[in-house]
């Protein structure tokens, strides 16, 4: 009985558009606006740590270049996976719960990736396939 209540909740949930994660005890679930606003509050350049996080730092020649690269990505890490902290509530990895900093980076790399598909889902002009 608790299998089809399970199956008939995410069959009506499906069409909501509602950010979800599994934080190792249980889902969460957000309002992708709420988070959005959120975000923007707490972290407005958010979408640069996110560039500078996800460089490839073996495409800079060694040296000072790559070093500089390499602290400016450990500053964006720890930026970008305290302020999902804060964002979703998501306490420090214990013993007993928590999540680790890759994984708060994940958390906000997921719901990015939500956000743009939401983006590309509503957008008004799709261009056509078929060559005119």
């Amino acid at each position: 009985m608790f299998f089809i209540g399970t199956l008939t909740k995410w069959w009506m949930n499906r069409s909501r558009f509602i950010f979800h994660f599994f934080d190792g005890e249980k889902w969460r679930r957000y309002d992708p606006i709420a988070v959005g606003i959120a975000f923007e509050s707490a972290c407005p350049d958010r979408f640069a740590l996110m560039e500078t996080l996800f460089k490839d730092s073996s495409a800079f020649p060694p040296g000072n270049v790559r070093e500089d690269l390499l602290k400016q990505q450990k500053i964006a890490g720890d930026t970008l996976a305290a302020v999902s902290r804060k964002v979703f509530d998501i306490p420090p990895l214990s013993d007993t719960n928590g999540m680790t900093d890759g994984e708060c980076i994940k958390v906000l790399t997921k719901y990015m990736l939500f956000m743009s598909k939401l983006g590309d889902d509503a957008e008004l002009f799709v261009d056509s396939p078929v060559a005119g």
